[in-house]
């Protein structure tokens, strides 16, 4: 029988909020309380949450290349 799942829609917000502040794909796990692979898993079945974690780490990189360009 299997675990009931950790997975809440409200981490989309989580994972966008860890990317507004630079934060990798391990951050975002790591604020999600889970491990990365289970990440990995969730971006294969929640397509809204893979949609908030790609939008995360856009917002990560847009950070770093301005923090880089000053």
């Amino acid at each position: 029988m299997a675990r009931p799942t950790k997975y809440d829609p409200a981490l989309c917000e989580t994972v966008i909020s860890v990317g507004e502040q630079g934060g990798t794909l391990a951050a975002m796990a790591e604020a999600c309380d889970i491990h990365r692979e289970t990440l990995n898993e969730w971006l294969k079945i929640h397509p809204e949450f893979s949609d908030a974690v790609k939008r995360g780490l856009q917002k990560a990189q847009v950070l770093w290349e301005e923090k880089g360009m000053k």
